[in-house]
């Protein structure tokens, strides 16, 4: 209990001050007064007899003092512990903002890893269906060359055993076996050049 509160002084307050705040006051919370009871009244007998006697009002004072530094303290621990909890909650916000970090660096490699990975599947691809396409290419171009040998030694047997029948026919008697070794020498040159064309008429019949 506060006895300077009761009487609405402060503890500096000398004792006329106290008197006369205790006159003022008494006034007001006499039983006779409305609003008035024994009890306020008490109280306020009480404050001004503590606060006028020296030894009992150092007494208070000390009382006073002693509950101020405890609720001081104990704002200095709520003070404390309010800190300490406002630490913990940072450290524990700190320690989810760097995992949320380490998870979106590491699904972020991730992802340039598979990005990478189907980038070198997809040159590796390109380059082989490139590859395929010039074999085949170069098979075309090889069959078509093939071909045209055949044909182009084709028609010169053809062309060489026209001209040796020709000369056969036309020439006189007196040249015929002249003309008939001609003739059987381009017969053998057009059976070589046969011979040796890859896909012969020959082999084509056979």
């Amino acid at each position: 209990m506060d006895y300077y509160q009761i009487l609405g002084v402060d503890r500096t307050a000398t004792p006329e001050q106290i008197s006369r705040a205790y006159k003022s006051k008494i006034r007001v919370v006499h039983p006779d007064r409305p609003g008035g009871s024994t009890d306020l009244t008490r109280q306020v007998i009480e404050a001004r007899d503590v606060l006028c006697n020296r030894e009992e009002r150092r007494a208070h004072d000390e009382v006073l003092n002693r509950a101020a530094q405890a609720r001081a303290a104990e704002r200095g621990r709520r003070s404390n512990r309010a800190r300490r909890q406002a630490a913990r909650r940072a450290a524990e916000r700190e320690a989810a903002r760097w995992a949320a970090e380490r998870e979106a660096a590491r699904r972020a490699a991730r992802q340039a890893a598979e990005r990478e990975t189907a980038r070198w599947a997809a040159e590796q691809e390109a380059a082989r269906l490139a590859a395929e396409q010039a074999a085949a290419r170069r098979a075309t171009e090889q069959e078509a060359a093939r071909r045209a040998a055949e044909q182009e030694a084709a028609r010169r047997a053809a062309d060489m055993r026209r001209n040796a029948w020709r000369a056969i026919h036309t020439a006189p008697k007196g040249a015929l076996a002249t003309l008939l070794c001609v003739g059987v020498a381009c017969l053998g040159v057009a059976i070589i050049a046969d011979a040796h064309a890859p896909n012969s008429r020959r082999r084509r019949r056979t």
